[in-house]
């Protein structure tokens, strides 16, 4: 009974890296966090879980320098080297991390014989990167992330980071370029710069409310009553006739009126809630107009919300916390969709409603205890434990990243960027796209940057063609604007 002890005990041990958006200096293999875990897991049915985040430059880049940055900026983050370590026991596989004596080394492809620099940036990197996000990683012999640099003519560079979910959320990200733009910058220039500590993102949603802890039981609950009421087998996907079985449609809609931007939260405030909200709304709204148009069923919509918890967590237990994102799901039916107002009001007690009970915190704690006690099965088997929570059957996924690298006053965002200029170059844009599951192929990210309001969509090609996603893509927005 001892032994058995001793093998069991380490593996419900909560023992992972928590993230907290400072760099972690942690020597030797650390034990992964529940989600990433749980993704590896989940990868191995098949879809890809990889994402790039493009930085676009204008002026001249020291390769030598940049490459030189990014070994030092890996250096402390050792959670971007990955190695399956088999225990000798057998009764499972831990998935961690450890640091390469070499580590990830910057991939050059240089484009500078092109006649001009693309004039649509957007058109011409996510081809590119194409073959990237659509290869299945292997992730007991391929490591997670890729560093390349695009050089472009008339001094134009785009340094794309390529990156598998199992590693990082968004804002991870976001923290981890900053860490290697401040290191760059500071080798061109002598001096660090004044945004070297400036956070990856933050939210625009304003103050947030304390967490509200709940029994087990009455999460248990709640969520049982909900899947009686609105099932989820009966989710609606954007239907129409696919243009293939592989990969994504990535298409990005900008605002740039300032005024436009603020009318759409100050609209969304009037009842209580956020942009979030309103384009929750707007997409439920279009979804079913779409649907319409081709005499598809509208029945009842789950719409998956991503809460950012970067604001919450001080105020909350971090030991149950996942990823610093995490999800609740939204529901509708066909009755709350018929008039705009009643269907914005409705979405917005409802996500209240839910935050109020700890939902979103609660289904990452009840995550991570069942994965703990699972761990004494090979992790192909303990998956499918889990499968009831975390597979959330969803026809759409929303999240609001809020502002990237923010500019704040007063303890909130301004709006605006903070990181304007890397060494000598001019930071134009940024390009990235975002993972979509086979099961729930359309996502939306929500992003401010440089005072542009951005919709970045995914939808799933083995759910819509191109020609398709755009038309959908561009009803949503439409309807969002709408709403003035």
């Amino acid at each position: 009974m001892l032994y058995i002890l001793n093998i069991v005990r380490p593996l419900l041990k909560s023992d992972r890296l928590q993230y907290n958006g400072e760099m972690s200096t942690k020597p030797g293999p650390t034990i992964l966090d529940v989600p990433s875990e749980t993704i590896y897991a989940w990868e191995q049915e098949g879809f890809t879980k990889t994402n790039y985040a493009c930085f676009h430059f204008q002026g001249p880049c020291d390769v030598e320098a940049l490459d030189s940055a990014l070994a030092q900026a890996q250096s402390a983050w050792p959670n971007f080297h990955a190695n399956l370590i088999p225990t000798r026991f057998g009764l499972y596989r831990r998935l961690a991390w450890h640091v390469r004596e070499q580590p990830a080394k910057l991939e050059v492809r240089d484009f500078t014989a092109l006649e001009n620099p693309p004039e649509d940036m957007e058109a011409w990197i996510h081809p590119q990167m194409l073959p990237e996000v659509d290869h299945l990683l292997d992730l007991q012999q391929e490591y997670p992330v890729k560093f390349i640099l695009f050089l472009l003519p008339r001094q134009q560079c785009c340094l794309a980071m390529v990156v598998h979910h199992v590693v990082t959320d968004g804002g991870g990200v976001f923290d981890f370029m900053r860490d290697l733009f401040g290191i760059y910058h500071q080798m061109i220039k002598g001096s660090a710069p004044d945004w070297a500590q400036v956070s990856g993102m933050h939210s625009q949603a304003g103050a947030v409310t304390p967490v509200v802890p709940v029994s087990g039981w009455r999460f248990v609950r709640d969520l049982l009553a909900e899947w009686r009421k609105y099932p989820m087998w009966q989710a609606v996907r954007v239907a129409s006739d696919p243009g293939g079985g592989h990969g994504r449609n990535m298409i990005r809609h900008i605002i740039s009126d300032q005024d436009l931007q603020k009318a759409l939260r100050e609209r969304a405030r009037r009842e209580g809630g956020t942009l979030s909200d309103l384009v929750m709304a707007a997409s439920k709204l279009a979804i079913q107009e779409f649907n319409g148009s081709r005499n598809a069923p509208s029945e009842i919509m789950y719409h998956g919300l991503a809460v950012n918890q970067r604001l919450r967590v001080a105020q909350s237990d971090a030991a149950i916390l996942g990823n610093p994102m995490s999800v609740i799901t939204i529901p509708s039916n066909s009755a709350d969709r018929r008039d705009p107002e009643t269907l914005l009001r409705y979405l917005v007690a409802c996500r209240k409603r839910k935050l109020d009970a700890g939902h979103d915190l609660k289904i990452s704690g009840l995550s991570r205890k069942l994965t703990m006690i699972c761990r004494i099965l090979p992790i192909g088997i303990r998956y499918q434990f889990l499968r009831l929570l975390v597979e959330q059957k969803l026809s759409y996924f929303l999240t609001n990243v809020g502002v990237v690298w923010p500019e704040m006053k007063d303890g909130r965002p301004t709006g605006q960027t903070a990181i304007k200029r890397v060494g000598d170059m001019e930071l134009i844009d940024i390009h990235s796209s975002i993972g979509a599951t086979k099961k729930t192929g359309n996502a939306l990210i929500l992003r401010t940057i440089y005072g542009k309001l951005y919709f970045i969509f995914a939808l799933g090609k083995h759910l819509i063609s191109e020609d398709d996603a755009q038309e959908f893509s561009s009803l949503v927005v439409k309807k969002t604007i709408g709403y003035l």
